[in-house]
């Protein structure tokens, strides 16, 4: 099955088997999206090493497509809320029949996502960017400043208990009961 990709850049990071479900894991990257929104925003030429930390966060990090026998049923994305002091992430599940969707509490702390500051680091948006290690969390220093990384593996585990638990998956779970039966 092809999963089904939202119109960004994107990279796939796993495939899961998660009981009946297939999870198809992606991340989007900001090369290729950032700096191509930011291009197309201010019609200039744009140094593609200065990017924002506001920037690298408001930009979805991950979302995960959700099929049983082979057909899309859901995508749940990581997104980036404000409460107008503090940001927050929550996982909205979009239904991919309807399209429509709702939030779910994130309950792994952070406030980059791992995989984004690997990138922020990797690709030198910030010269002097780095990650420390400090006991069981991650830290990145980026243009001066020291923010706490979200866990991917306490995002992916809490994704999959979603799929397992949640009200919502077991609407479908018919599905898998159908090819069994034939």
């Amino acid at each position: 099955m092809q999963a089904l990709i939202p119109a960004f850049n994107a990279e796939r990071i796993s495939l899961s088997k998660v009981e009946e479900y297939e999870v198809f894991a992606n991340y989007y990257t900001l090369k290729n999206n950032v700096d191509g929104i930011r291009k197309k925003n201010l019609k200039t030429k744009v140094n593609s090493t200065a990017i924002a930390f506001e920037q690298a966060v408001s930009l979805m990090p991950y979302f995960f497509v959700v099929s049983i026998n082979g057909e899309a049923i859901a995508m749940i994305m990581l997104k980036q809320r404000y409460n107008g002091k503090t940001s927050f992430f929550v996982y909205m599940v979009v239904d991919m029949r309807t399209q429509t969707s709702f939030d779910l509490a994130c309950k792994a702390k952070g406030i980059i996502a791992e995989y984004r500051a690997k990138e922020l680091v990797e690709n030198q948006y910030d010269p002097k960017a780095y990650i420390r290690e400090v006991g069981e969390r991650k830290k990145l220093h980026y243009q001066g400043q020291t923010f706490k990384v979200q866990s991917y593996q306490q995002v992916e585990e809490e994704v999959f208990e979603i799929v397992k638990t949640h009200e919502f998956f077991e609407n479908f779970r018919y599905l898998a009961d159908e090819k069994h039966s034939d």
